[in-house]
């Protein structure tokens, strides 16, 4: 892979990172506001991070999810917060991407919290 194979892979994540909440945000929206090919741009973007562009995102979100979860705000509240239109969807993703539901996430950070 090219230096600007990585380049373009780089401003690829720093877009995601200061648009993460945005519902449009998936690897077309990317692949545009970067002026490049959809195909070549999965397939490089994948060859650098080890995992499909949508999959990268779902992950992120999640990660900004598990840290609102922590804050007691409602699932709902959350999905939206993170680029989800739909609070039901957003549930399944984040089950796949944990293991857990978002309830049961969070049921489990507050058992641990508690003093033993």
């Amino acid at each position: 892979m090219n230096p600007d194979d990585k380049e373009i892979i780089n401003e690829a994540l720093k877009l995601i990172e200061e648009n993460l909440c945005d519902p449009n945000l998936k690897p077309s929206w990317l692949a545009k506001n970067l002026k490049v090919d959809l195909s070549n741009f999965s397939r490089k973007f994948k060859k650098v991070t080890g995992v499909p562009c949508t999959k990268y995102i779902a992950m992120r979100r999640v990660d900004a999810a598990k840290n609102l979860l922590e804050d007691g705000i409602q699932v709902k509240q959350i999905a939206g917060q993170i680029g989800y239109k739909n609070s039901n969807y957003f549930s399944r993703v984040f089950k796949k991407i944990t293991g857990l539901s978002p309830q049961a996430y969070r049921s489990r950070l507050r058992n641990q919290k508690l003093p033993t």
